[in-house]
């Protein structure tokens, strides 16, 4: 009886005593070996599940450590590695940018060489029966190039995005360019429109006003030239390539033009070359203007207002100077006969008509040309040239 209530009383301390394992699992675990499998039991039984939970939390903390480390590891690599990237990309686009700026002052000044181009009009001009001929008719074709250079490509790409008052200031900087070129004659104590080479005046060694006054358009001319260029390679290599040609097409014409101009104006050859060059060179004070200020919006003011006072100047110089010239060389080489005059006239007016032609098709080749860089980047800035 004795036995079998200690036993009784055993298993009520064992049943009681596992109760608690709902609150905290290693007690249960602990007095439920102590109640059915004696000491030792409870020994192994807790040395075991210590050792478990002891080396199962060690991996876990081991574990953790080394995703820590890892972890700081990776995001350290990641952000050396996207540092590194952005240094190279920019490194790159410095890199870019300077070989651009080459290109830009690389093409300014082969504008500057397209100007010997009229040297081959000397092979015409040596002809005597055709030298008189060539004369008028490069005046002529020269004077229309002005005229629709102005009103046909400067002053619209003036114009182009201007709202009222921009309008109003494009307009007052075309008068003043007229205004300007009509002052060079007074300034220079010739008060002509200019004389033929055979009007019975010795002009040996006198350059005449008109020949200043083209100078100094094509001054004003090139130096919008080189704001465009440097512009359009500011945006990109596409847009300064199409630019670059489409100046130099643009540039073909009027300078064979110019160089009329000025030896008709008394410009002997060689000092003729040399001014011609000399003043095309501000094509390349053009790009180094833009290099310094940047593709900002005082450089397109100073590219706006400059163009419409070139315009003015173009127009002023091709109307009062060079058409009143054409007519006197035309008359200086056929006085005495209407038919040849009428003729000459006649062949001025179609190569008139020829260099509008020409000036309207070189507009559509930058305008489509331009189109494409804007769709390529984004519709970014045009950049119409001079």
């Amino acid at each position: 009886h004795s036995h079998d209530a200690h036993e009784e009383q055993a298993h009520d301390h064992g049943h009681h005593a596992a109760e608690p394992a709902h609150g905290g699992d290693d007690h249960g675990h602990a007095a439920y070996g102590h109640g059915e499998h004696g000491q030792a039991d409870h020994g192994r039984a807790d040395h075991g599940h210590a050792e478990h939970r002891g080396h199962g939390h060690g991996e876990r903390l081991h574990g953790h450590d080394d995703h820590d480390r890892g972890s700081r590891h990776g995001r350290g690599d990641e952000h050396d590695h996207d540092h590194g990237k952005e240094l190279h990309s920019h490194d790159a686009h410095e890199a870019s940018m300077s070989e651009r700026w080459m290109w830009a002052y690389l093409s300014a000044l082969a504008m500057s060489a397209i100007s010997f181009v009229g040297v081959f009009l000397l092979l015409l001009l040596n002809i005597p029966k055709l030298s008189g001929i060539v004369e008028y008719s490069c005046l002529a074709f020269a004077g229309t190039v002005l005229v629709a250079d102005a009103l046909v490509h400067l002053l619209p790409h003036a114009l182009e995005g201007a709202d009222h008052a921009a309008m109003q200031s494009v307009g007052l900087c075309a008068v003043f360019g007229c205004m300007s070129i009509l002052s060079i004659p007074e300034v220079l104590g010739q008060h002509g429109h200019g004389h033929g080479p055979d009007d019975g005046h010795d002009h040996k060694g006198q350059v005449q006003a008109y020949g200043y006054a083209n100078l100094v358009t094509e001054m004003l001319h090139n130096f919008v030239d080189g704001i465009s260029l440097g512009l359009a390679w500011m945006a990109g290599t596409p847009a300064g390539i199409a630019t670059a040609l489409a100046v130099a097409v643009h540039e073909l014409p009027q300078e064979l033009g110019d160089f009329m101009v000025l030896r008709s104006a008394g410009f002997p050859v060689m000092k003729l070359l040399f001014w011609n060059f000399l003043v095309s060179l501000t094509c390349v004070a053009g790009v180094a203007l833009v290099h310094c200020l940047g593709q900002t919006s005082r450089a397109a003011e100073v590219q706006r207002y400059l163009t419409a006072f070139t315009a003015g100047s173009f127009l002023s110089l091709a109307l009062n100077m060079i058409f009143p010239q054409v007519s006197a060389s035309i008359l200086a080489r056929h006085a005495g006969k209407p038919r040849a005059i009428a003729l000459a006239r006649l062949l001025c007016c179609g190569l008139g008509c020829l260099a509008v032609v020409a000036l309207v098709k070189i507009g559509d080749l930058e305008s489509h040309d331009h189109g494409h860089v804007g769709h390529d980047h984004g519709g970014g800035q045009h950049h119409g040239h001079g």
